[in-house]
């Protein structure tokens, strides 16, 4: 491998390397445009990235920038319905940018509707928006259904993200596997600390991170 990038430098210079490398995180730049600006074959560059990156690599990178695409299409769309005061996407477009900001690279694994997340590290988080209120043994609660007959498997999921909207706007529950394993529901009550057993969870993004 260093002796074919060796080579490749020697007759195509230092861009050429840098080239390569912009295609790790670029999405502008592919190996047809590499290719046809150094006057190669679309074939060659595979193999070069294939020896440099693993074998595949340019249908893998392909894969993973449709899903961006569908990301940032539905981030767009998440933002203009929120302006409009539709709650569901005003919660899923905080959720989505909570998790760019904190580099996980999010992907979209279902419809428009988002059922799942997909993140750089690999885990899985289940997405679920809480707007009802109940009364139970004189407290109010959120009480969010976790299983239905329309809903996937748990057992793949590594994370819960639940939404709760409150007056002030949205609170954000991050819950790790073992918060939520075998339950059906959840009750969570923000305005109780003392009365919510979900509480040491609420707006703690660090889980989410390696």
């Amino acid at each position: 491998m260093d002796a074919v990038l060796a080579k490749m430098e020697r007759k195509y210079g230092s861009a050429f390397l840098a080239d390569l490398n912009r295609l790790i995180q670029d999405p502008v730049i592919n190996g047809s445009l590499i290719a046809k600006k150094y006057g190669i074959s679309r074939e060659r560059i595979r193999q070069i990235c294939d020896l440099t990156y693993g074998k595949g690599f340019l249908s893998w990178r392909k894969e993973k920038l449709q899903g961006r695409k569908k990301f940032f299409s539905l981030m767009r769309r998440c933002k203009i319905l929120s302006r409009k005061g539709h709650l569901r996407s005003q919660a899923l477009y905080s959720i989505l940018e909570r998790l760019e900001g904190l580099g996980l690279w999010p992907q979209i694994n279902c419809d428009a509707r988002l059922s799942e997340i997909s993140l750089k590290n690999g885990k899985l988080i289940k997405v679920k928006v809480g707007f009802r209120v109940t009364q139970m043994n004189g407290h109010k609660y959120f009480v969010v259904r976790l299983i239905s007959h329309r809903s996937s498997c748990f057992k793949h999921i590594n994370y819960v993200v639940v939404a709760l909207y409150l007056s002030s706007g949205f609170i954000f529950y991050i819950l790790p596997k073992e918060a939520f394993k075998n339950k059906k529901y959840l009750c969570f009550s923000p305005w109780d600390v003392n009365c919510d057993k979900y509480w040491e969870y609420c707006e703690n993004w660090s889980v989410l991170l390696p």
